[in-house]
């Protein structure tokens, strides 16, 4: 049986993983594009079973309890609202609306604005179309890998960035429920690239998203799909939630 052990400082909450970064991992199971349903809050430092199945999908389990399965899934590509520059994200990411704020996800490996050692893709909203929001990308050594962004890091970039932008305001918390990725190319360590995210459709408490990554001449890099789903009422527990994903 094959076995996945995610870091501790890849974390998403406080004591899961960031879930884009998971899903990127579990793609790997079946071919690098795939689509990555999270059932449960994934645990970090712990060895989590990987179960294969038909058609080349697979279960991943934690103590008996399947927390993810994946299944490989055909390339596609999205075209980005609009293309805006490097410089156009780093002038967005001063505009994060949650600077200085305690949330759920404050210290996430990936978008945290303080989080020393991040990723730093800090979104902000476009000025041309504020429901959108942009951020920028680049390679720090702790996430490179034989002089290319580990592809897992990608996915978690394509996830944080399609944060459903019209529940920022209210500060409504919502975690990821269902990612799919492709990546149609390595990027390289010294790339600067530019991660743009947008609403597709919104039901009761489930919102789809999009998102792409592009590099500085404004090409698709990667592309990806979500579902993310908000918090239950404070009665309710986030694993709870997760589960109730369609």
């Amino acid at each position: 049986m094959t076995r996945i052990r995610i870091a501790p400082h890849l974390n998403g909450l406080v004591d899961a993983a960031q879930g884009g970064i998971a899903s990127g991992l579990f793609a790997r199971i079946v071919g690098g594009t795939a689509r990555v349903r999270l059932m449960k809050p994934v645990p970090l430092d712990v060895d989590l079973d990987v179960r294969k199945g038909r058609g080349g999908a697979a279960a991943i389990e934690h103590d008996g309890s399947v927390i993810a399965t994946v299944e490989p899934t055909a390339p596609f590509r999205h075209n980005a609202p609009l293309t805006p520059t490097y410089v156009d994200a780093l002038e967005a990411a001063q505009r994060h609306p949650l600077h200085g704020v305690r949330h759920p996800f404050a210290d996430c490996i990936v978008c945290s604005p303080t989080r020393p050692g991040g990723l730093g893709v800090v979104f902000g909203t476009s000025r041309l179309l504020p429901d959108v929001l942009i951020a920028p990308l680049s390679a720090s050594t702790p996430f490179v890998a034989d002089g290319a962004l580990r592809p897992e890091m990608l996915w978690g970039a394509l996830d944080c960035v399609s944060f459903p932008a019209d529940l920022l305001p209210s500060r409504t918390v919502a975690v990821t429920g269902q990612l799919t990725a492709h990546i149609e190319r390595a990027v390289a360590a010294d790339e600067r690239l530019v991660a743009v995210g947008w609403q597709t459709s919104t039901g009761t408490r489930s919102h789809r998203t999009a998102s792409v990554v592009l590099d500085e001449a404004g090409r698709v890099v990667a592309s990806g799909d979500m579902t993310w789903v908000e918090f239950a009422p404070p009665t309710a527990t986030a694993t709870a939630l997760v589960q109730s994903v369609v």
